[in-house]
């Protein structure tokens, strides 16, 4: 099976075993044809910025399913920057789901508020996951603040489940607000103590011109 993929601007022909999943796809560009220095730093799929968790979910996705993948690469320095640029915005983000979800909880929207929780702790993985790239990149020890307060983060998480998961099935939706407004979204608090530690803020990206190539 022949599919067409874009790398760096570049358009390219991947031969990929039939039934094949953007994730095999995704697996062959990593091996064959990303520049030397160079690591993944985007994937698009029919021209819409792939948010979800690459490994997985791209391996439920297969290939007859898209009308076209675009790959960016840069380097790993600048893909961590990036990254570290964007962290702070992912928790503002997974900080207001986190609100919006306990806010349809309590008032009826269950349905809602548990798709709009599910968005956050989404995002809250994401940012742990990061913090961990991040640090890897940078040769930081177990004991750099910034993985101990990921660590505190997990931890917190981690023990909320239990009044989560009794909440939901008990259908004590006032309960289940709480726990996710006090007790999961607190674990943000030591995700934003992490992102501190991890540096100096990362330098403003240059302002975008509307219509520039």
């Amino acid at each position: 099976m022949k599919t067409n993929v874009q790398v760096g601007g570049q358009q390219i022909e991947l031969t990929v075993a039939d039934g094949a999943c953007v994730a095999d796809a995704v697996a062959a560009v990593a091996r064959s044809h990303v520049p030397a220095g160079e690591v993944i730093s985007a994937i698009y799929l029919n021209e819409i910025f792939w948010q979800a968790d690459w490994e997985c979910e791209l391996a439920e996705l297969g290939l007859d399913q898209v009308e076209s993948v675009r790959i960016e690469t840069m380097s790993p320095t600048n893909a961590a920057a990036d990254g570290l640029r964007d962290l702070e915005q992912i928790l503002e983000l997974a900080a207001a789901r986190f609100a919006k979800a306990a806010d349809d909880l309590r008032f009826g929207d269950h349905a809602k508020g548990l798709l709009v929780f599910a968005s956050g702790a989404d995002m809250l993985r994401d940012a742990m996951h990061f913090v961990g790239l991040y640090a890897d990149h940078l040769h930081l020890p177990e004991s750099h603040p910034a993985l101990v307060m990921a660590s505190q983060a997990e931890a917190q998480v981690v023990a909320a489940l239990p009044a989560f998961e009794g909440a939901q099935a008990a259908e004590d939706w006032g309960l289940l607000a709480d726990v996710v407004e006090y007790e999961v979204a607190a674990s943000l608090e030591h995700l934003c103590g992490a992102r501190a530690a991890l540096g100096v803020r990362a330098p403003a990206r240059p302002p975008q011109i509307l219509g520039a190539a």
